[in-house]
């Protein structure tokens, strides 16, 4: 069902406690119409569709209708911030990958990825997980309160995502600061700040696996 009234306005008490209003949009109905805060980035003070049931999301991430590819996005965007340089992460090079485009970019991408992540290739790396998903374990404290995001969730993909790309245990500090500066969304400054930085890295580690394979 969708919701045709006004758009509702994701302020200050929805940033403190979204998951109730979740809760009541979702029980309402499956579509609802919202505003972006003014102070977000780019699509502040934009209105918007906010999708909320699981079968709905499916169907709309399936419908070919629809888009992913978040360099139309960044298009739509500039009507809302003409600056590119503050639309940050929306018109970085890292924003074309394929989770952010469209066949046939989309499926030319899976192709070249698929091969790396079949069940029999993930099932090699399973020893490795399991010695990461140990270390950090062993890390946490034993007396106190812990950030179990800060200390355990977020650093674990990073560094799985590091041992995929080949990146080397003691380079991988700056990759989890650029991952979280791209996911935070404090800065647009910072964010391009992150993906450049990223990307130079990334293209430095090629090259470098390209004159010494392992």
């Amino acid at each position: 069902m969708i919701q045709d009234s006004a758009p509702l306005e994701l302020d200050d008490a929805f940033m403190q406690d979204p998951h109730s209003v979740y809760t009541r949009l979702n029980a309402e109905g499956s579509a609802h119409r919202v505003m972006m805060p003014p102070g977000v980035p780019v699509c502040g003070g934009l209105p918007v569709w906010l999708i909320t049931g699981y079968e709905e999301v499916r169907s709309a991430l399936a419908d070919p209708r629809l888009s992913t590819d978040l360099n139309r996005t960044d298009r739509l965007f500039a009507q809302n911030e003409p600056d590119r340089n503050k639309r940050g992460a929306f018109s970085t090079a890292l924003a074309s990958h394929m989770l952010h485009s469209d066949p046939p970019d989309h499926t030319r991408l899976r192709k070249l990825v698929n091969k790396a992540f079949t069940s029999r290739a993930i099932e090699k790396l399973r020893p490795e997980i399991e010695q990461i998903t140990g270390e950090l374990l062993a890390a946490l404290p034993d007396d106190e309160r812990v950030d179990l995001l800060d200390a355990f969730a977020f650093p674990l993909p990073i560094r799985v995502i590091c041992l995929l790309l080949g990146v080397p245990l003691e380079e991988q500090e700056n990759f989890k600061s650029w991952s979280k500066a791209l996911v935070s969304g404090d800065s647009p400054a910072v964010t391009a700040a992150a993906s450049t930085a990223m990307i130079e890295y990334l293209g430095e580690l090629i090259e470098r696996k390209r004159r010494t394979p392992t």
